[in-house]
């Protein structure tokens, strides 16, 4: 067991590293690409399906009516612009939507009716998003209309088994004519198996075409979820030009219509996939990498070849050698470069003085006995003169030099400068 989990665990951290070494190969070549938007983009037919829920307004109803609550279907669309400036879409979808309708009345039997359909669209409709006026990655209201070829196959539930639907006054459902002794009350299936052209209870109209023309008036919101992906919202009117969906007509039945065509009432909810379109930005391959340098870093003012941010001995004079950090060669390492140095091979650790020539043991014993030390506690007072002096860019102190190190001020300009101490 333990092998087994060794084994899984190097496997693991093998992964883990070979994944940081493959995250950190080549960081130059970061460089050499960028990310540009992409102008003119070219775009390409966007693909949507939905879901819709459909209410149905004819000669019958149902008791409730919202368009919200209704039969739900199925829709799958393609649109794309149809002009330069993208104010025009063209939807070109295709939809299949249920309904169903039970009409019950107690005050008069003949007008208990029932039918369910298959409704199937095809259609096109042209879209205005309201554009330039709203911006396109906001919420875009929008408003479509266009035209639409429908066909519909109406079936009813006329009855059960062998027992057909008698509907009486006193609101049951029975298998016989009202009045009859015989008459036993049952219950509806709701399967609807019975053509309603096909069949002789089609109240007497002639044989109508399934097929019509309709036209569909919608309106709704679109939000933009991302680059590629947008949600709609919509309901949508279709006025069809027929008054057969619900298998009743003005003329030639005993149930007369109100002689208006039918029309249907159905909420659209859809999400919609632009998958072809060139993309909102590409990465462009360069040929030399763009990088915003400061350009005064890149300066050379003493012309030594080291760039001033990276010479750590600025302001060298034209023609002195130096190493690759700027600074002029020091063979003995005393601090005074080789051109200064009158002493090119001072003793190793030796203390010289600034043309490089190492001062004896003698001039330095004599140097700090000449000069009183400083008392330990007025240390600070020392440290916080020179460093108010540091403070102030090398200009003159108001503060006087104290009488025990005057005679180190050798030109009285009230500073003691690091010449003078060497001195």
């Amino acid at each position: 067991m333990r092998k087994i989990v060794a084994i899984t665990l190097c496997v693991f951290l093998s992964g883990m590293t070979g994944t940081f070494v493959q995250g950190q190969e080549n960081p130059w070549e970061e460089l050499l690409k960028k990310e540009v938007e992409v102008v003119n983009p070219n775009y390409k037919p966007v693909l949507g399906t939905g879901v819709t829920f459909s209410d149905f307004r004819g000669d019958i109803r149902n008791a409730n009516t919202y368009p919200a609550i209704g039969n739900a279907g199925y829709k799958v669309n393609v649109h794309m612009f149809l002009d330069p400036r993208q104010y025009i879409k063209s939807n070109l979808y295709f939809n299949q939507t249920p309904v169903t309708v039970n009409q019950r009345s107690s005050q008069n039997p003949s007008a208990n009716l029932n039918f369910r359909s298959d409704l199937i669209f095809f259609g096109l409709t042209f879209q205005y998003d309201f554009k330039p006026f709203i911006n396109e990655n906001r919420v875009r209201p929008f408003v479509a209309t266009g035209a639409e070829f429908l066909y519909f196959n109406t079936k009813g539930d006329l009855g059960t088994g062998s027992d057909v639907y008698y509907y009486w006054p006193d609101g049951t459902i029975r298998n016989k004519p009202f009045s009859s002794p015989e008459a036993s009350v049952i219950q509806r299936d709701y399967l609807y198996e019975t053509d309603l052209l096909k069949s002789n209870m089609n109240q007497g109209l002639k044989r109508y075409s399934r097929n019509a023309l309709s036209i569909p008036v919608e309106a709704g919101i679109e939000f933009p979820v991302s680059y590629r992906i947008a949600l709609r919202f919509s309901l949508i009117y279709h006025y069809l030009l027929t008054d057969y969906v619900d298998n009743i007509a003005s003329k030639n039945t005993p149930i007369k219509g109100d002689g208006k065509n039918d029309h249907l009432l159905s909420t659209s909810m859809s999400i919609h996939f632009d998958l072809f379109s060139d993309p909102k930005t590409r990465i462009q391959n360069l040929l030399f990498a763009e990088v915003d340098f400061d350009y005064t870093m890149y300066n050379d003012e003493d012309e030594d070849m080291v760039f001033d941010g990276w010479d750590r001995c600025p302001g060298t004079p034209k023609g002195i050698p130096v190493d690759t950090s700027g600074c002029p060669f020091d063979k003995d390492g005393d601090g005074v470069p080789d051109y200064k140095d009158k002493e090119p091979s001072s003793p190793s650790n030796a203390i010289v003085d600034l043309n490089g020539i190492a001062i004896t043991d003698d001039t330095l014993a004599y140097f700090f006995s000449f000069y009183e030390p400083v008392e330990r506690s007025k240390v600070d007072y020392y440290l916080k003169l020179y460093s108010d002096y540091a403070s102030q860019g090398r200009k003159k102190q108001k503060l006087p030099v104290p009488q025990k190190l005057k005679p180190a001020d050798l030109n009285g300009d009230n500073i003691i400068s690091y010449e003078e101490i060497m001195k």
